[in-house]
């Protein structure tokens, strides 16, 4: 019985270090989606802002072939 008893500690210590463990890797996890969602927002801003400076050059392109 003693053995038993001792088997069933360490599977609890065992269980609980495991979760312990997940939830940490969790909390990582959603650190990172949350970063990813910035990260995301702002390469859509540098986009729209890229989009911005092609069309840009394009109208002062396409003046200065009128111009000439």
């Amino acid at each position: 019985m003693a053995i038993w008893k001792m088997n069933v500690a360490k599977t609890v210590s065992a269980d609980k270090d495991f979760i312990t463990m997940y939830n940490e890797l969790m909390k990582s996890n959603n650190k990172l989606i949350e970063q990813n969602a910035e990260l995301t927002a702002e390469l859509q801003k540098a986009h729209a802002s890229i989009e911005k400076l092609t069309q840009r050059i394009k109208e002062l392109e396409d003046k200065l072939e009128n111009e000439h």
